[in-house]
């Protein structure tokens, strides 16, 4: 598999849109994401995907070298959603989310923020994905 960067790969400036288009957005990478049947993945599911990403994650400098197995794929796939989704804003300054990593916060980092909130909140596995990945999202990286 290609070498991926590990920089954060959404833009420097937020962006800005309606609420009803990131859900819409959402919903559809959700329900036709790249592995079909899993859009009520709950977070035990995506935990043992990240899990075997870590495992398998090589690194050369800057540049993460993914496993290509499914797991480690989609849980790849689904963080970098995540990272680009924290820069929507619904108007300047207030974003969308309410998390608010900074500019050089890497998709590993955010996959380990991921990990490590999950075993906190092992109360937490059998809800959906998306939901505990933002609730890990918000409370390590809060907007000010």
């Amino acid at each position: 598999m290609p070498p991926r960067d590990a920089r954060p790969q959404s833009g420097k400036e937020p962006m800005v849109v309606s609420k009803r288009i990131v859900f819409v957005g959402l919903c559809s990478f959700l329900v036709c994401g790249s592995v079909p049947l899993r859009a009520q993945e709950t977070a035990e599911q995506l935990l043992q995907a990240c899990e075997n990403l870590e495992r398998g994650l090589r690194f050369n400098g800057k540049t993460a070298y993914v496993p290509s197995d499914p797991d480690s794929n989609r849980c790849w796939g689904f963080f970098s959603a995540v990272q680009q989704t924290t820069a929507f804003e619904t108007s300047p300054g207030n974003r969308l989310l309410f998390s608010c990593p900074g500019p050089t916060t890497t998709l590993t980092q955010i996959i380990r923020v991921f990990i490590n909130f999950a075993h906190a909140h092992p109360e937490k596995l059998n809800e959906r994905a998306a939901v505990i990945a933002y609730d890990a999202m918000q409370v390590a990286f809060p907007c000010r």
